[in-house]
């Protein structure tokens, strides 16, 4: 057993689909190794998100912050790479569609919806 916070936060962590007990128990010690402004933007991340409603537009103007690379898994062609604005950064993701690689470059401007693509965070 953990300390009680600890714990509390594994438990919180280990609601999430996917995430296993030991999963949510790796991410509650690596927050531990956060410094205190890493953890004030990932709890500022977490309480913006209350703001999102998926069914209107929510867009991001952000500037390509990686060069587009193009992976494969399976039979599947990925096309994915990083944008950022002010808050944070993200990562666009396409798939089966190898031409999209062209048609991004570096520090260029551009605008997504966010229900249009899978949200990681950088």
């Amino acid at each position: 057993m953990f300390p009680e916070k600890l714990q509390n936060l594994i438990n919180i962590i280990h609601t999430f689909p996917t995430i296993g007990i030991k999963t949510a128990e790796k991410i509650s010690f690596d927050l531990l190794n956060k410094t205190p402004e890493e953890l004030e933007n990932i709890a500022k991340a977490i309480t913006n998100i209350k703001d999102i409603i998926l069914d209107e537009d929510n867009n991001i103007l952000a500037s390509v912050a990686s060069v587009p690379k193009i992976m494969k898994r399976g039979n599947k062609i990925i096309v994915t790479f990083l944008i950022k604005d002010a808050t944070g950064g993200i990562f666009v993701t396409f798939y089966n569609q190898p031409y999209m690689k062209n048609n991004f470059s570096l520090a260029s401007n551009m605008s997504v919806r966010l229900h249009e693509c899978i949200l990681s965070t950088s």
